[in-house]
């Protein structure tokens, strides 16, 4: 008789099992899952980037009696993801909002990027007042927009923000990047390492500079953009 498996904390898992992304499979570091109140599949790749090892994190997460039901995670849910995963490893993580002709979004994966410990982004972040409204696909915001100069170029910095306070997903941020910064323009939005909360119906995006791209992401082309 097999032994049923406890689920009440995160496990290793076979990478036989893992979620086939793009050709990334080959590479995956670590694969885990969590079973409880919903279901969660992590799978980690370790990429040498200029900057250090960026960790990838591809995330599936799912109504535990409708494995077929993909559902983005919250942030309490990205922040304990990171704290139960990379644990001792105190890195600031990045979500990404690539250029319109970098986009790859062919499956229900959710991706967060964890910066090397110890890495900071080279310039200041400061946010704007949210003073201004806008609508996209019928439903309204409130933002803040401003521009700064930095030694790399120019910043865009969005404080965004729901007004009917339900969570604010990646491809509604990435529709709001296109529309008040520029499709041909790479953002990011950072959960720093020292972030304990954050809310899902606001949001902070920052639009890099031409010559600040990353150095990593999901395009395989030549210039592996996000």
């Amino acid at each position: 008789m097999t032994k049923k498996r406890n689920f009440s904390k995160w496990e290793r898992t076979d990478n036989s099992n893992e979620i086939k992304l793009m050709n990334l499979a080959m590479h995956i570091s670590e694969s885990w899952m969590y079973v409880g109140k919903k279901v969660y599949n992590v799978q980690i790749v370790d990429n040498p980037t200029p900057i250090g090892i960026v960790k990838h994190l591809a995330i599936a997460k799912v109504e535990r009696d409708g494995f077929k039901k993909f559902s983005e995670p919250n942030f309490t849910e990205k922040i304990w993801i990171r704290d139960s995963l990379l644990k001792g490893e105190p890195r600031d993580i990045l979500e990404i909002f690539p250029r319109e002709k970098f986009l790859v979004d062919v499956c229900d994966l959710y991706h967060l990027w964890a910066l090397p410990v110890g890495f900071k982004i080279p310039f200041e972040i400061t946010y704007p007042e949210k003073d201004s409204q806008t609508t996209i696909e019928n439903r309204e915001f409130i933002y803040g927009k401003k521009e700064e100069l930095t030694q790399y170029g120019k910043i865009t910095i969005l404080a965004i923000y729901a007004k009917n306070g339900e969570r604010i997903s990646w491809k509604e941020k990435q529709k709001i990047k296109d529309s008040l910064i520029g499709e041909d323009v790479t953002a990011i939005e950072m959960i720093e390492k020292s972030t304990m909360r954050m809310r899902d119906y606001e949001s902070y995006i920052i639009g890099l500079p031409d010559e600040m791209q990353l150095p990593f992401g999901l395009s395989e082309g030549t210039e592996r953009r996000c």
